[in-house]
């Protein structure tokens, strides 16, 4: 849940610096339906683990590239939430709420690993379980994908 709530927090503070509305609720949904695929919608390479190490050096272009490889979920989250909303109908992709969902994931990741070291132990533990669980998905995602490159 630290995730989600990081990426609510970050999302909402774009939409602030916008002078967009925001509603938490519903930018707590997309990202709560987005954590299911992170793995599974991960074309690139793996993430770069988070670490507690406070004087670990933090690159930001970096940490956005991690944020951008979670873009996928995120746009499969904004999917499944208009389709709850709306029934069976193209969402629209042309909105400003779908821009800002962009911009607050891509600036959520270097903004936790920011933050990871001054997390209470507890956090950092259940977030370090995630980033193995969506490493654990991507890999058998990949795994598939060579296999049956090799048939």
């Amino acid at each position: 849940m630290i995730f989600v709530t990081v990426e609510v927090i970050i999302g909402q503070a774009v939409r602030r610096l916008m002078k967009a509305p925001y509603n938490i609720r519903d930018s707590m949904e997309v990202h709560a339906l987005s954590v299911p695929f992170l793995g599974q919608m991960n074309f690139g390479d793996a993430h770069d683990g988070l670490s507690g190490d406070p004087k670990r050096k933090v690159s930001f272009v970096d940490a956005m590239t991690t944020g951008g490889k979670q873009v996928p979920a995120a746009i499969v989250g904004y999917i499944t939430q208009q389709l709850r909303r709306n029934g069976l109908r193209v969402p629209d992709f042309t909105n400003r709420d779908f821009l800002y969902l962009i911009v607050g994931k891509l600036l959520s990741r270097p903004a936790l690993e920011f933050l990871f070291s001054s997390l209470p132990e507890d956090f950092q533990i259940a977030m370090k379980v995630l980033e193995r669980v969506i490493e654990q998905q991507r890999a058998v995602v990949a795994a598939v994908k060579d296999y049956e490159r090799d048939e």
